[in-house]
């Protein structure tokens, strides 16, 4: 029977983090490398000079940032070079500060957007050209859109800019306010719903919409809507004052990483044993983990994804992925072994990453893989090794726990270059097909030799991604399309530590 629970929350990764880069204060300095841009610095501050005596030039400089570095990241303060903002985000709030500014920059830039706007360029309207009238109808055509595919999270993002926009009539909000209702109504946030409720009855001409809302709260609430069940996930709390302990049922995983370094012999079962029991006792070797979504156990070895009847322990399927007898495993010392294999299940698909995480790489080439929770079949994989053209890119590993959140499915990758730098990205998938979203550079450092360094964490929570990396950086990102709201920047050590100390569920 499997009983091991892990329950992790961003917090406890962070306090981790924390605790790991005390002792980097008094080491040499390890700069860390964020996805800054300094021409990108000097223009805002360009900007910012112009705004008082030029304020045309100003609303130009500023577009001409939203148009070439909007995600990009500059500080928040002359003063500080450990925080960091988009580009985008402090453009806008310079914008909206000043509304002499915000006037001139509006009457200048109405028209290139309506341009983009009538060529179906809805997310580059809405971000570039947001505070135009154009932008706020790309901005409701976005809302609408992702309300319709049942991703509540992504409407409620861009509706919210929406109420807050300066060309909002009482027409348009309305239906902006009718959308946010039932997406709060859809997300099981009754509190919410019903101010939104009183709002929206306050609208002379929104009675026919108030008494949709009211009549969705009449029929009940909807379907839960849930984040990917995971292994590090917590579960239902029980009553355990009458539990017996013995097993329920086991299965043997044959073929896992253990069995594979430490096999029993037919011949003579007792050769070995001793071992065998101590690696297992220190968990060195433990890199299967069970996700319990419903009546269904789901187990990744590396190599093969299992599901089992919760109640039984009888095999559904099995679907194998790679040869279990991976040829490279033989060469690496498999003791560095540095993630549990975690398996993500929502909503019929499960996604987990093939096989094992070793210090510089993933074992096998390791895939991103979707697979029908029902049946195993297999629907996606994807190689980020190569993920795009961009050099950049280019020998990109998968770690960690997936996670999978509105039609999306969200991934750390690593990248080491033979200085010893190392490199943290985030990538989002589209759930149905795998092809990619986007892909984020959260932050780079250095070591002086060549042992493995901690990897890094991710969680998802109302439409927000933070990472918590041990190179350097933490940071909250768009999910809907990376941009990076803030990333504070800290030091980390030159020398990280033999990763012969840690075991694979101190990294998930």
């Amino acid at each position: 029977m499997f009983q091991i629970t892990l329950r992790h929350s961003l917090l406890i990764h962070v306090l981790a983090l924390a605790w790991w880069i005390t002792p980097c204060l008094a080491q040499p300095e390890n700069p860390v490398y964020v996805n800054d841009s300094p021409q990108a610095w000097l223009l805002f501050q360009q900007a910012r000079d112009q705004r008082k005596d030029n304020v045309g030039e100003s609303a130009r400089l500023y577009q001409k940032l939203l148009d070439e570095y909007g995600l990009k990241l500059i500080p928040t303060s002359t003063l500080d070079d450990t925080h960091f903002a988009s580009v985008r985000s402090r453009v806008l709030r310079e914008l909206t500060d000043y509304p002499e500014l915000l006037k001139r920059y509006r009457l200048i830039q109405t028209t290139a957007a309506q341009r983009m706007l009538e060529a179906r360029q809805l997310e580059h309207t809405a971000q570039s050209y947001s505070l135009t009238e154009p932008g706020l109808e790309a901005i409701l055509q976005l809302g609408q859109r992702h309300l319709e595919s049942g991703a509540f999270q992504l409407a409620k993002h861009w509706l919210d800019e929406a109420i807050k926009h300066a060309d909002l009539d009482e027409r348009r909000a309305i239906h902006a306010w009718h959308m946010i209702g039932m997406a709060t109504w859809y997300l099981q946030q009754p509190k919410e719903f019903e101010e939104i409720l009183e709002r929206l009855g306050s609208y002379q001409d929104g009675s026919t919409l108030h008494d949709h809302l009211v009549w969705l709260r009449r029929e009940g609430p909807g379907p839960v809507q849930q984040q990917g069940r995971t292994s590090l996930d917590p579960s239902e709390a029980y009553d355990l004052g009458e539990l017996i302990s013995e097993d329920i049922w086991s299965v043997p995983l044959e073929h896992s990483l253990m069995n594979r370094r430490y096999p029993i012999n037919p011949e003579n079962p007792t050769q070995g044993r001793d071992v065998r029991k101590d690696k297992s006792e220190k968990a060195i070797l433990n890199t299967a983990t069970p996700t319990i979504a419903g009546e269904v156990v789901y187990i990744n070895e590396g190599h093969t994804i299992h599901a089992l009847d919760r109640f039984t322990g009888r095999s559904i399927w099995a679907t194998p992925f790679t040869d279990q007898n991976d040829d490279r495993l033989k060469e690496i010392n498999t003791e560095n072994t540095m993630d549990l294999n975690i398996v993500s299940v929502q909503d019929g698909a499960l996604v987990t990453l093939t096989g094992h995480l070793l210090p510089r790489e993933r074992s096998n080439n390791g895939h991103v893989l979707c697979l029908d929770a029902a049946s195993g079949e297999k629907r996606w994989h994807k190689d980020v090794s190569f993920i795009d053209e961009a050099d950049e890119f280019e020998r990109l590993f998968p770690h960690g726990q997936p996670l999978i959140a509105e039609n999306s499915v969200y991934i750390l990758a690593r990248k080491t270059r033979k200085q010893q730098l190392t490199a943290t990205y985030v990538i989002a998938l589209d759930l149905h097909d795998g092809s990619l979203r986007w892909i984020r550079h959260i932050s780079t450092s250095g070591a002086i030799r060549g042992t493995a360094r901690p990897f890094s964490t991710i969680a998802y929570d109302r439409g927000s991604l933070f990472v918590a990396t041990t190179l350097g950086s933490i940071a909250r990102l768009e999910a809907h399309d990376g941009e990076i709201r803030w990333l504070n920047r800290y030091p980390v050590p030159l020398n990280p530590g033999a990763s012969s100390l840690h075991k694979p569920w101190e990294f998930d």
